[in-house]
């Protein structure tokens, strides 16, 4: 299974310096997770227990280094969802 969504891979080629991403894990997040987003030059910004996960936001750049950390299952770029009529 890929670890990064195909809208985020886009991202990767146009986005400017940094994204907001989802990040789903394999055990949910806790300080480890942080302390990695931390190291990456990112920002922590929310716990999501309920889809084991967290929010956070990363440079470009750090992505493929994200996605090479066991805890990691899947990164989905954050965006704006709606419900078309």
């Amino acid at each position: 299974m890929e670890k990064i969504d195909e809208r985020l891979k886009d991202a990767i080629l146009t986005s400017k310096k940094k994204v907001r991403v989802i990040v789903l894990t394999h055990n949910g997040s806790g300080s480890d997770e942080e302390q990695v987003i931390k190291k990456l030059g990112g920002k922590f910004l929310e716990h999501m227990p309920l889809i084991k996960g967290f929010l956070a936001e990363i440079p470009i750049s750090s992505i493929y280094k994200l996605v090479k950390y066991d805890n990691v299952k899947k990164v989905f770029l954050d965006e704006e969802v709606s419900i078309g009529a």
